[in-house]
């Protein structure tokens, strides 16, 4: 039995009730009171927080594997968040040998200078001023354990690399094309590697990868943001600038940092690997607990943050719990409230967050939203829980999602419980959006806020 045909059971009345709550249950009101003349003088209208039960799972949200179709960015950067302590990003990439351009180059090409440019999709955590950018060689191979395009690396994984930079500059965040000048030594021989064995690395992965480790590109220590980089095909690359000998012309080619091909053999490999504060209590108890099983509350303390990969799992089988005590009611209004602690919100700002239906096995399946049809809101919104400055919380209206879709009857229904989310691909499990920083709130703050009126008995 659904909320609808609950009500109508709470009520007891045909017609008129089923108008009252089709005229409330937007927001609370009192349109309908001049209909309803029965004991009016016993009519009122309350409002009650209702506690939610909330767990947490934890899942890796952390692109680690060389499909070209899921990864298409890779993280930079150094930030300290006021609860979670220190962050690091750091990308390993090797460079595509799929360039057209190599089969252009002759022998008496001669080098001139080289560079890496980046292409960012914006900033995933902090502030965004100037930031440090440092690139280093990997001195050893980039190697799997296993000939699949699938292949997964430990987002704590890292390789040698060179201690001296091979580029460092400072860059501005507000620029979407930021540009790393790489020293002369380390240009120049991967332009002589690939002017001398053009043949046989051109769109063969494998062969080049045994002359080229790749590079490392990370924050230096001063940053304050982590910001994503574009590697999808011809967008973040390391160009080589030279002078073509047949016509004394200044001219270049690009070698992308991209994921391409079917197999290790004609696929560049490349992750981002993102280390927490291991001293910071909190992320600690957070890291061990295996992942997409729910555990409780740290110290009272409800964690959502996409980077950590830990998501709030909101219960509400507290509402139908009170939906129980009552009798002849409708409800106005009902909405989500998540009350946060207060950080700067200047420096560390607060994202719209979504809800995301749990499935029968307590995994993210389909996006909330504020309507019952498809659950697409008339307007074309999602479900988003909006954050208000002024109370230092997240809220949203969601009468009709409750009216609809809670199921009092069976409350292992997966509408009876949601996820916490920045934004979810249906399709795919591994689809989040990193853009945000997340938010820590008291299991207490967690809560619905209901606008009913009381018919009397």
């Amino acid at each position: 039995m659904n909320l609808w045909d609950r009500f109508l059971a709470l009520l007891g009345y045909s017609f008129i009730p089923i108008a009252l709550f089709l005229c409330a249950c937007e927001a609370e009101s009192d349109l309908g009171s001049e209909i309803l003349d029965i004991n009016s003088d016993s009519i009122e209208t309350f409002a009650v927080s209702i506690p939610l039960d909330v767990t947490m799972q934890r899942v890796d949200t952390i692109f680690t594997n060389n499909n070209p179709n899921i990864n298409s960015f890779y993280l930079v950067g150094k930030a300290q968040d006021p609860e979670l302590g220190e962050i690091t990003a750091t990308t390993f990439a090797q460079l595509s040998s799929f360039q057209d351009d190599f089969l252009s180059l002759s022998d008496s090409d001669v080098f001139t200078s080289a560079q890496l440019v980046l292409i960012q999709n914006g900033l995933v955590f902090g502030p965004g001023e100037n930031q440090e950018i440092i690139v280093r060689e990997i001195l050893e191979p980039i190697t799997s354990f296993d000939e699949n395009i699938e292949t997964q690396f430990d987002r704590r994984e890292e390789f040698l690399t060179s201690t001296d930079p091979i580029g460092q500059t400072f860059v501005s965040l507000d620029n979407d094309t930021l540009s790393i000048p790489i020293n002369v030594p380390y240009g120049s021989n991967l332009f002589n590697i690939v002017q001398n064995s053009r043949d046989s690395i051109f769109a063969n992965q494998g062969n080049f990868n045994q002359l080229v480790n790749g590079i490392s590109i990370e924050g230096g220590e001063s940053n304050n943001s982590i910001f994503e980089i574009n590697s999808g095909r011809t967008t973040s690359f390391l160009e080589l600038s030279y002078v073509r000998a047949s016509d004394t012309t200044d001219t270049s080619i690009r070698i992308f940092l991209e994921s391409l091909g079917d197999t290790l053999n004609n696929a560049s490999l490349g992750f981002s690997q993102v280390l927490f504060d291991s001293s910071n209590p909190l992320v600690t108890n957070i890291l061990v607990q295996p992942e997409r099983q729910d555990f409780l509350p740290i110290d009272n303390k409800i964690v959502f943050n996409s980077l950590l990969g830990v998501f709030p799992k909101i219960s509400f089988g507290n509402f139908c719990e009170w939906l129980e005590t009552q009798e002849s009611i409708i409800i106005n209004n009902i909405s989500i409230r998540i009350g946060i602690d207060g950080r700067d919100i200047e420096t560390f700002p607060i994202p719209n967050i979504q809800l995301a239906v749990s499935d029968s096995s307590g995994m993210i399946t389909d996006l909330f939203s504020s309507i019952d049809d498809g659950f697409i809101s008339s307007d074309g919104n999602n479900f988003n829980l909006g954050f208000d400055a002024n109370e230092s919380e997240y809220v949203h209206s969601s009468t009709l999602y409750f009216e609809f879709n809670i199921n009092c009857d069976s409350l292992e229904s997966n509408f009876n419980k949601a996820f916490v989310v920045s934004s979810f691909a249906i399709g795919n499990e591994r689809f989040f959006n990193l853009n945000l920083t997340g938010f820590i709130a008291e299991q207490e703050n967690i809560f619905l806020e209901v606008i009913y009126t009381d018919l009397g008995n």
